[in-house]
């Protein structure tokens, strides 16, 4: 189903590029179907899929409160972390969190310098599977 949605979007993105009308409701639901695909791992997925990754990840997440900055090469990651812990936010939500700041920012800026945000989007989606 995954798959069946993700071609779907994309072929979406790929007419809205040849139409000389923009969508911004189909760009919003683009935008919100990549920060859900990027950031959809959830609790279950390190457990099951026995992913390393997101085991560490979610360690160093759990132990930043612990950590200091004189030994630690990304300072602004380990202050963000602190703050989410100190929150009470748990690490998918803040990754989730993260990844969707970020990714509007990355619109927000790119949205400036492209006549058509679809041929972005396009292009995004393509990067993220």
């Amino acid at each position: 189903m995954t798959i069946l949605l993700y071609f779907t979007v994309m072929l979406i993105n790929l007419m809205l590029v040849f139409n000389k009308k923009q969508s911004k409701m189909i760009s919003l639901l683009t935008i919100l179907f990549i920060i859900l695909f990027i950031s959809g791992a959830g609790p279950k997925y390190s457990t099951i899929n026995h992913s390393r990754d997101y085991i560490n990840y979610e360690i160093s997440y759990n132990n930043s409160l612990e950590e200091t900055y004189s030994n630690n090469y990304n300072i602004s990651y380990l202050f963000l972390s602190k703050i989410g812990n100190k929150v009470g936010i748990d690490f998918f939500y803040f990754r989730l969190i993260l990844i969707s700041i970020l990714f509007f920012i990355l619109y927000l800026r790119i949205k400036n310098y492209t006549f058509n945000i679809n041929l972005f989007l396009l292009l995004y989606i393509c990067c993220t599977l």
